[in-house]
């Protein structure tokens, strides 16, 4: 067994962080990876792990915002502390777009993702090269 670290792509190929970044066939990969994979992150806010509906706390404005600025839903800025059925269905249009557990629970894959798309200060990204 080896752990390497996936550092992002070059002309469709992953590419490892080994002594220097080399890439492989994927096919290659997937006949030798088991599927685990460990994931190194850290939640945006102190503390928020999950965000249901029925909720009231400010991790539902931050979930608000990261919405807002993935689908362009353009508010007055006077966003609910409340995790309401409109937001909950906003939600479950956005796991279901990016093929997450579609059930309005906003979990550490969906804060990920959210992450990702808003362009996280800090937050690690895999590259992408031709």
């Amino acid at each position: 067994k080896r752990y390497v670290l996936l550092t992002g792509t070059k002309g469709g190929q992953p590419e490892f962080g080994l002594e220097q970044k080399q890439t492989f066939p994927l096919a290659d990969v997937l006949t030798m990876w088991e599927g685990y994979y460990l994931l190194l992150w850290r939640s945006p806010n102190a503390g928020m792990k999950s965000i249901l509906p029925g909720q009231s706390s400010n991790y539902v404005l931050w979930l608000r915002q990261q919405l807002a600025n993935v689908d362009s839903t353009h508010q007055d800025g006077n966003w609910s502390l409340y995790y309401d059925n409109a937001l909950k269905k906003r939600v479950v249009a956005f796991q279901q777009s990016h093929h997450l557990t579609a059930d309005g629970k906003v979990n550490a894959q969906t804060i990920i993702h959210l992450d990702n798309l808003n362009g996280a200060p800090g937050a690690p990204q895999l590259s992408q090269a031709n």
